[in-house]
């Protein structure tokens, strides 16, 4: 689905009056919602709104937004007042008290002060807070860690947080919540709301166990169809994408090779965004338990039936067959759905895992996979296999923080993939001017540049709320490239032009 996204930005600062037109503007969208729209996210001093271009015109997308500007401002629900227990002491407690000349103790009374405002979600309901005073504020780290423990209470310039998970992010850990502020299982799974009123209070403690992670396979499929009887690295359900929930801070999940996912469903007979397998690097071995129509695609892997290959083609498997996705080198991530699609529990609209978010798993041997509906066996499919660009070029629309020297640091020369995941590619070359700014939604396929200078490609397990610099965004036809590279592979930018409507329109 091709996204287009706009910021409707009321201030680049923080600013308590700002923040709450954000907060009603984002309530008259919602309330009038056309069919096309894929996001609306309330941040600091902007909403980011985002639709598929295919189904919502541009035209379209800015009368709904002016008629939303000029609706009657609706009322907005009361602040709660919340309490939350923390006890002092992180990961950044001695770097930050080097930046600020306090004590561990100073650090802990200073942030217990204030009270705070829920301005913004960042991942799985992650509250961005506004209030920090003077003395405690410091900088985002210039290269954010991977991995910030779960419930870390963190500090940035003039704002702090709870992570609610185990999750990458850039912020200054001073401290750890002893509750959780996210459980999937509850009928609200969020602990916070915008404009929540939040104090902390030091207490000694050890954190709560972490929330059970909802499962999305049932645990008796009504129409048993295969069994894994071993698993990749990584095979993962996904369907179109859990859409319009980023103001919660879910990920939109979703697949990373939207094309090699709707070949394989229209292989297989369904619709597109039909719940169907991911697997990266290698994917599972399934025995089937009734005979079943399955369609594969993508670049990275090839099925097999009973070790024959077979390929992009609608393929009828026997009862008592085996089907497995092997690597074929030429990519990372294959996509495997069976005609009628897979039976799955969806949470927030979706049937989409989410790691971050404990919604569902990857496959494990002996999960039993059952399909959906009863298929209806259509016509006979066969795709050309996907080969291996020669050189990967990734095109680039200038970005929300675009200049002409990140453009120029970002074709001078090639780069190279250090990591990668679903959340977004890392890459070492030229340094890139970047730096930090309020926090808002990036786009899909943003090209993020913290003040390190190397570029983070974000994909579709992006976080909702980010504060570093976005000089370009990847041309949504090229997404798929992204998602299929390898470590230590080269690629070359190279830059198209402007995105299809500005990227800010100032209130």
């Amino acid at each position: 689905m091709p996204a287009v996204g706009q910021y409707l930005r009321y201030s680049t600062t923080f600013d308590l009056e700002a923040n709450r037109r954000v907060r009603v503007l984002a309530a008259a969208l919602n309330a009038t919602k056309p069919d096309g729209v894929r996001e609306i996210y309330p941040g600091f001093g902007s909403v980011y709104v985002e639709w598929d271009d295919a189904r919502l015109s541009n035209d379209r997308a800015k009368a709904w937004v002016d008629a939303a500007l000029e609706a009657p401002e609706q009322a907005l629900n009361d602040a709660r007042h919340v309490t939350v227990p923390v006890a002092y002491g992180g990961l950044d407690t001695d770097e930050v008290a080097e930046a600020t000349g306090l004590s561990a103790e100073e650090i802990a009374r200073c942030h217990t002060e204030p009270e705070y405002q829920v301005s913004a979600a960042a991942s799985v309901g992650q509250p961005m807070m506004t209030g920090v005073g003077d003395r405690l504020q410091v900088p985002r780290r210039k290269t954010p860690r991977t991995d910030v423990p779960a419930l870390a209470v963190a500090v940035a310039n003039e704002q702090t947080t709870i992570y609610p998970a185990k999750m990458p992010g850039g912020w200054n850990h001073i401290g750890t919540a002893l509750v959780n502020v996210y459980d999937p299982h509850r009928d609200d799974p969020f602990a916070f709301r915008l404009g929540d009123r939040v104090r902390f209070e030091p207490k000694d403690g050890d954190p709560p166990a972490p929330p059970e992670r909802r499962l999305l396979l049932p645990p008796e499929p009504q129409r048993p169809a295969f069994r894994v009887e071993e698993a990749g690295p990584l095979d993962l359900l996904l369907d179109q994408g859990r859409l319009n929930q980023a103001h919660h801070g879910m990920a939109q999940s979703g697949p990373l090779d939207t094309g090699a996912a709707w070949l394989a469903n229209a292989l297989a007979g369904n619709a597109p965004g039909t719940t169907l397998i991911e697997s990266t690097l290698r994917g599972p071995t399934l025995v089937a338990l009734r005979d079943v129509v399955v369609g594969a695609a993508g670049r990275g892997l090839r099925l097999y039936v009973d070790d024959e290959p077979v390929g992009q083609i609608t393929t009828l498997v026997r009862k008592g067959a085996r089907i497995s996705l092997r690597p074929t080198g030429a990519g990372v991530r294959g996509y495997l759905a069976l005609a009628g699609g897979i039976e799955a529990e969806p949470f927030l609209g979706s049937t989409c895992v989410d790691r971050i978010g404990l919604i569902g798993r990857p496959l494990a041997p002996g999960d039993v996979l059952g399909l959906a509906l009863e298929p209806t066996l259509g016509h006979e499919m066969q795709a050309r296999p996907q080969e291996r660009p020669f050189h990967v070029v990734i095109r680039l629309h200038r970005g929300p923080q675009w200049s002409q020297e990140a453009q120029d640091a970002l074709t001078s020369q090639p780069f190279s993939v250090t990591t990668g995941d679903r959340m977004g590619v890392r890459l070492e070359g030229p340094d890139v001017p970047g730096g930090e700014l309020l926090s808002e939604s990036p786009p899909p396929g943003a090209v993020q540049v913290p003040p390190s200078g190397a570029p983070i490609l974000l994909l579709a397990d992006r976080q909702r709320s980010a504060g570093y610099d976005k000089p370009a965004v990847i041309h949504p036809d090229d997404l798929a490239l992204v998602g299929q590279l390898q470590p230590e592979e080269r690629l070359r930018f190279v830059f198209v032009g402007d995105h299809p409507v500005p990227w800010f329109r100032d209130l």
